[in-house]
């Protein structure tokens, strides 16, 4: 049995979670099948053997009727054999930028592909929406946080950075360019769910946040209340 859900969260329209289970214990390889070749496939394996499976699905095309394929190993590393699902997607928000590559040269890019931190939309700073495009131009993920109810009036200040687990996280302007005021600093994962939310009392965000090797955070900050010298 399976079900594939698109959009689970309501906020990232080109990811799924597909849920299936297996007669006999596996591992799984997922392939989104990329429109142009091998380079635009979006791959990830779930190495840990099991039956009930619930696996999270990015790198969509929007409105496109996506193919997702499904390879199976057992214990001992044996290809059982693949399993094709399709996934329709709604057509890009009208919000993001048209994309065009003027020159691949593949053998010159780093593997993967790009994230932006995206500010401009029809005049207005919010919600945010980072989106990430491939090496063809095609935008394979985003972020609609119109609907969220802490997001969707926050300033990302810098914007969305990437985890060493994965996630992301960005830190709120409180009040910037009159966006709420918050004033806090957020990880959330690849289909726009908060995790964490750390306060920071008595202090207001100001552009930064980096990530050190032990996981710890160093944030820059402003002191509220404190006087200015000019």
């Amino acid at each position: 049995s399976s079900e594939l859900r698109i959009n689970p969260s309501g906020y990232a329209p080109l990811s799924a979670i597909l849920e299936f289970t297996t007669k006999e214990e596996v591992e799984v390889v997922l392939r989104v099948v990329g429109k142009n070749g091998a380079n635009s496939d979006v791959s990830k394996r779930f190495d840990n053997l099991g039956t009930d499976f619930s696996i999270p699905v990015h790198g969509l095309y929007a409105n496109t009727l996506n193919t997702l394929e499904l390879t199976f190993y057992n214990k001992s590393g044996q290809n059982l054999g693949t399993q094709q699902f399709s996934a329709q997607t709604s057509a890009l928000l009208s919000d993001l930028p048209q994309i065009t590559i003027q020159t691949i040269k593949i053998g010159e890019m780093e593997p993967g592909m790009t994230l932006v931190s995206y500010f401009g939309h029809n005049g207005s700073l919010f919600p945010q929406r980072p989106f990430i495009f491939d090496s063809y131009g095609e935008i394979r993920w985003y972020l609609d946080f119109r609907t969220h109810p802490q997001l969707n009036q926050l300033f990302y200040d810098d914007g969305i950075e990437r985890l060493e687990n994965g996630n992301f996280y960005f830190g709120s302007g409180g009040g910037a360019f009159g966006g709420a005021a918050d004033n806090a600093f957020y990880e959330i994962d690849l289909f726009g769910n908060v995790l964490n939310r750390w306060e920071m009392p008595n202090y207001g965000f100001h552009h930064e946040v980096k990530e050190k090797p032990n996981g710890n955070f160093l944030v820059t900050v402003n002191k509220l209340g404190a006087s200015t010298i000019e």
